[in-house]
């Protein structure tokens, strides 16, 4: 018996978004699938949409911007970002979904008239309480979306730990300043580290296991009359806010800032492993260059052990994210300009445990193109998951995005694109991603409406095989569904006439499934999914 191959189906048409408090959920799925028993082919197959979620919080004309994108421990999926009000004041925004995409709840903060409350950073603690900072606050709420307390510190950063305890950066642009904050809100302690030779900004944050708190950014080291000349730096504190060590300063070769890019160059991320070693890592920009950088340090000491460097030619490219996996490797992606005419294209690569180059791989359209990754994520097998924008202009025509999402083997081969188009075929731009164990694949961003708006969008991708062979003839049949609905799966060998062959009630996760062993005995078949 051969082995089988999906022949392709006809798509059912676009299903419009139905209004549920001013949010959508979407199930599509094809009208049929075909399996013919006559050849084979083998191809990895791009994953297919289970749901979409919309929200505007009922203002459709107004735009909305999403930051960042995490799961907490319950699997539920938290998105924060900024909102554009009926006033035009922008205040934050937070949103909860459980991964059938149910909105939980959806909240906004405002500090008053006339506000621009731009969201920058999340932290989700192990209780399920969210934590949001940015241009005007400090907010903490509660699992169930109830807001717990205000704190008068606007943050590039926040962390939280296990006793939520909470540790915001970043709220002033002349030194680098921590604070903590007791669990109702209150100060613990503040704590300041001064260059004295210009402008230093705190970006990330990260805490140890004992309390320890991490703290990264730019740091002046010589300023003149062309500007400031920045570089990168680590402190770390002990849990009573006590300095422990800081980090020799360090950046990529000759890199030089004028003091206009003085807010270009950011450390994204540091990620504490282990009690030996330390990771940070960002985006820096010299001059008419930009760079992946990344770092590791000693946990005990704060030396640097080794640093990489992947400069590009271009101001405009560098890393926007980084994953790093208990085995110590380094996962990084963004966007690296290359070539005439200008495009843009996804960088994505590899460190390993020694800061050397393990892999990279580049995705590229058209020339005059343009494509930025903004998140990464790891499955348990090891594939590497991207998403972003994808454009095909750069400069003009006006580049129009469309939510792109790629997967990767360990060793960096390209295993699908997925692209997502909203409903007024507008711009939509991916934020963030999370993979989880039953494979369910989550992405989030802002994506245009048909009403000149944009909206906070969540989707999920189920990476599936529709048709599998299994032991002894039988065949696994598996489509996206809305969880626990009642589905039908009919067959026929004609086209024409169907039989409904089984009824059945769509997984958690969202997956109707339904084994066929009477296949092996027919020459060839065809199957389709219907909706009661």
């Amino acid at each position: 018996m051969n082995t089988p191959t999906v022949l392709s189906g006809h798509p059912a048409p676009r299903q419009p978004a139905t209004p549920f408090r001013h949010s959508s959920f979407v199930i599509r799925h094809s009208a049929f699938f075909a399996l013919s028993l006559l050849f084979s082919l083998s191809i990895h197959p791009a994953p297919q949409l289970a749901w979409e979620a919309r929200h505007n919080f009922g203002l459709p004309t107004r735009t909305n911007q999403v930051i960042a994108m995490t799961l907490d421990n319950a699997g539920d999926i938290l998105i924060a970002g900024s909102q554009a009000n009926a006033s035009g004041d922008v205040g934050y925004a937070i949103l909860k979904y459980s991964q059938t995409g149910t909105q939980l709840w959806a909240r906004t903060y405002s500090s008053g008239p006339q506000a621009n409350d731009q969201l920058r950073a999340m932290a989700v603690d192990g209780h399920g309480n969210v934590y949001v900072t940015g241009t005007s606050r400090t907010v903490k709420y509660d699992r169930d979306g109830v807001l717990q307390w205000v704190a008068p510190y606007g943050g590039r950063a926040v962390a939280v730990d296990s006793n939520e305890f909470t540790y915001v950066v970043g709220f002033q642009t002349n030194d680098f300043v921590t604070v903590k904050l007791a669990p109702e809100g209150t100060n613990v302690w503040l704590r300041t580290h001064d260059r004295p030779f210009g402008p230093d900004q705190a970006q990330a944050v990260a805490l140890g296991p004992a309390g320890e708190v991490y703290v990264g950014g730019t740091v002046t080291w010589r300023i003149d009359r062309a500007g400031y000349y920045l570089k990168f730096a680590l402190v770390k504190y002990d849990a009573g806010g006590n300095p422990l060590w800081v980090s020799p300063d360090f950046a990529p070769p000759g890199a030089l800032h004028g003091s206009g890019q003085f807010y270009e160059s950011e450390v994204r991320r540091i990620v504490v492993l282990d009690s030996e070693r330390v990771y940070l890592a960002g985006d820096f920009v010299a001059g008419s260059a930009g760079d992946y950088v990344a770092g590791l340090f000693d946990n005990q000491v704060g030396t640097n052990i080794w640093y990489y460097s992947g400069l590009s030619a271009h101001a405009d490219g560098g890393m926007t994210s980084m994953v790093v996996p208990p085995s110590g490797e380094i996962y990084m992606t963004g966007r690296l300009p290359s070539g005439f005419p200008t495009r843009i294209l996804y960088r994505t690569l590899v460190l390993q445990t020694n800061g050397t180059l393990r892999w990279q791989s580049d995705f590229e359209t058209v020339t005059s193109s343009y494509h930025q990754a903004n998140g990464i994520a790891l499955d348990t097998l090891g594939n590497v998951f991207v998403t972003g924008q994808s454009a095909y202009s750069y400069l003009w025509p006006p580049p129009s995005f469309d939510f792109l999402t790629i997967k990767y083997d360990n060793d960096g081969h390209e295993l699908w694109t997925k692209r997502y188009n909203g409903p007024a075929n507008g711009s939509d731009i991916a934020v963030g991603i999370a993979v989880t164990p039953d494979g369910g694949i989550f992405v989030a961003g802002t994506s245009a409406n048909t009403n000149s708006g944009s909206d906070i969008t969540l989707i999920k991708y189920v990476d599936i095989a529709n048709i599998q062979w299994l032991p002894k003839g039988a065949v696994l049949l598996q489509f996206p569904a809305t969880p626990g609905q009642s589905v039908r799966f009919q067959a026929s060998t004609n086209l024409s006439t169907w039989q409904d062959i089984a009824t059945v009630s769509a997984s958690p996760e969202g997956i109707a499934r339904y084994t066929d062993t009477a296949v092996s005995q027919i020459p060839h078949r065809f199957y389709r999914l219907a909706v009661p």
